[in-house]
Order: C-alpha cells, then structure tokens, then sequence
C-alpha cells in the first residue's frame, strides 16, 4: 500500500493539463469525468471509514475477551470502572495480551481523519464545481440577458467553458492531498506494525525466559 500510493502521490504531482478550445463537447465529457471520479472517491472514503472502524472493532473485542480470563482480586474491583490497561508494560505477562494491549493503543494512533478530510475536500470542490454548472445552465429572464449584453459582463469561465468543472489546478492540488495523507497513513501504519511485531517478540522471549508460572504483577 505504501508504495502504490507513493507513486500514486508522484504521478499526480507531476501531472501537466492542456487547456481545450472546444469547451462544449469537452465541458460535457469532463462533467461526466468530474461525476464519476466524485462518485468513485465517495465509494473509497466509505469502505476506508468502514474499514478502519472495523479494524479497530475488533481488535477492541479481542482485547475485551481476553480480559474475560482475568480474575482479578476484590479490592480492584472498584477499577474495573475505569478503563485500565491490562498488563502494565513492566509486567511479565503472556506475549497475546502485550500484542492486543499494543495493537489497541496503535489503531487508534493511526491518521485516518486526516484521510477522510482530504477525501471530503475533493468530493466538496466537485460538487460546488456541479452546482455552479446548474447554476450557469438555467435560462437567464430578457431582463437580464439585455443587462449582461449592455455591460457585457457574462463570467469569463462561461466563454471559456473552463468554469462548468472543477478547474484542473484546484482538482490536481486537492488529489495530491488526498494521495499525500494515503501515503502518510501508509507510513504510519508500517511502522506501527513493524514496533508491534519487535514489540511482541521482546514479549515472547521474556515469557519464555521467566516462565509461565512466574508471578504477574
């Protein structure tokens, strides 16, 4: 993932757009474009917000289960109120409970807002690009069709047909976010794991090390 969307980030970066001279039958073809990338982009952030609840769901539900072998005494009882982490970093303890503790702690560290956001940013701009579109295309009263002719005053992106869409500069700067906060996310998440797994072999050699019977704090 970190490397597809690396070069995704590259490749949209160094992206270079030719501005058309026929803005009808073009203006048309990129409207088309413009609905089905903000469709397509509405589709990713879903399944990447669908994704990361679950991802962390049920790493919280495992976590939660093992607690369920704990039998803890009754003067803590009163803590179970409170959320604890279980097992405190200087214990010695079965490397699955270091491992979900770890992991826990680490999904929520993660940077997916950040993903979301860029994700929110570029859908916004399609659809403000869509609506001003709507906005140009209804039939304008001979009232105002004379006062636009007097002061000569229609918008320069209707003559041009470059304002019908999203403009090609503020669509390349938005994707570059978007692929920018994929990459960091991709970062992040490899190097929590790589911790994760260093972590949890630390764990499992000094499990073996002390021993399963050996007290717990």
């Amino acid at each position: 993932m970190l490397e597809c969307h690396h070069k995704q980030f590259i490749t949209i970066t160094l992206a270079y757009h030719v501005k058309n001279s026929t803005p009808v039958h073009q203006g048309e073809h990129r409207r088309q474009a413009a609905m089905h990338l903000c469709n397509e982009m509405d589709s990713f952030s879903s399944s990447f917000r669908n994704w990361v609840t679950a991802h962390k769901s049920y790493v919280e539900a495992l976590n939660a289960w093992l607690q369920k072998c704990l039998l803890q005494p009754p003067q803590d009882r009163r803590r179970r109120k409170r959320k604890v982490s279980f097992p405190p970093r200087q214990a010695v303890s079965p490397p699955i409970f270091v491992l979900c503790r770890d992991w826990l702690a680490m999904t929520e560290s993660l940077p997916a807002d950040e993903v979301c956001k860029s994700l929110k940013d570029v859908m916004q701009l399609l659809r403000d690009s869509f609506e001003h579109q709507d906005e140009q295309n209804k039939p304008r009263s001979e009232s105002q069709e004379c006062g636009m002719l007097e002061n000569n005053s229609e918008p320069e992106a209707a003559k041009s047909g470059s304002g019908s869409v999203a403009s090609a500069e503020g669509l390349q700067s938005r994707l570059t976010a978007v692929l920018d906060r994929l990459t960091k996310f991709s970062e992040a998440s490899l190097k929590c794991y790589e911790e994760l797994k260093q972590n949890y072999e630390m764990a499992c050699d000094d499990y073996k090390r002390v021993g399963p019977n050996a007290p717990h704090a």
